[in-house]
């Protein structure tokens, strides 16, 4: 899995994913109490959807999420995300947007190039970096107590 991040990561792609910190409209229709939970919207390029989708479909002996995947396209940020609503939102996106493709040809294909995906972060589906380290460090500290106890323990049995 994390070779193919890895090589995700390299590669130059044309297209960028924006913040922006006003939600969509259908937020805003559905109930104002909803706005209050939504942190920031992420808008993702069709295309960029698209290559994600594909990369699921041609890597179909690795785990790779959607969610890894944004998290590695965002490379400058001080947070990850981690929700699995996100996860079914992209897959059920970028599922749409490759149909949408193969429906498509000519000029309204690349109409399609413009569109974007707004994705709408909730509090709670965001973890800061900071949060994670300290938590990696707790996990090895866990760890090597662990092992400490099992060296012991084989020691006894000697």
């Amino acid at each position: 899995m994390s070779e193919i991040l890895e090589d995700y990561k390299k590669r130059k792609l044309d297209w960028k994913i924006k913040f922006n910190s006003e939600p969509p409209l259908s937020y805003v229709r559905r109930h104002v109490d909803l706005l209050k939970e939504i942190l920031f919207c992420v808008e993702i390029p069709w295309p960029l959807l698209r290559l994600w989708n594909n990369l699921q479909e041609n890597t179909s002996g690795q785990n790779i999420n959607y969610v890894d995947l944004l998290n590695s396209t965002v490379t400058d940020a001080c947070f990850i995300v981690k929700s699995d609503r996100i996860e079914e939102l992209l897959c059920m996106q970028s599922a749409a947007v490759t149909v949408a493709y193969k429906h498509t040809t000519g000029r309204k294909r690349g109409l399609l190039k413009d569109k974007v995906y707004k994705l709408s972060i909730k509090r709670g589906e965001i973890e800061s970096i900071e949060q994670i380290k300290s938590e990696i460090s707790k996990r090895k500290d866990e760890l090597e107590v662990y092992k400490k106890k099992c060296s012991d323990l084989e020691e006894e049995i000697k």
